[in-house]
């Protein structure tokens, strides 16, 4: 626990040649403890990376947050 809050992030990933791809799944809340809690915030996160030569990668990544309402 940091400061009061708990965390945690689940994903996977997959590289075939010059590309590497990620899925990412984020959640943290005050209180886990109880799975009546709902998390606070949720981010998903799909990013990759594709190697352009042996000294140079672009890596790009998008991020889709939100809270409960």
């Amino acid at each position: 626990k940091f400061m009061g809050r708990e965390g945690w992030a689940a994903g996977f990933g997959y590289e075939i040649g010059a590309v590497d791809l990620r899925l990412t799944y984020a959640a943290e809340a005050s209180d886990f403890s109880s799975l009546r809690h709902a998390a606070d915030t949720q981010q998903i996160t799909l990013g990759g990376i594709y190697t352009l030569s042996p000294r140079f990668r672009l890596n790009a990544d998008a991020f889709y947050s939100g809270r409960p309402q």
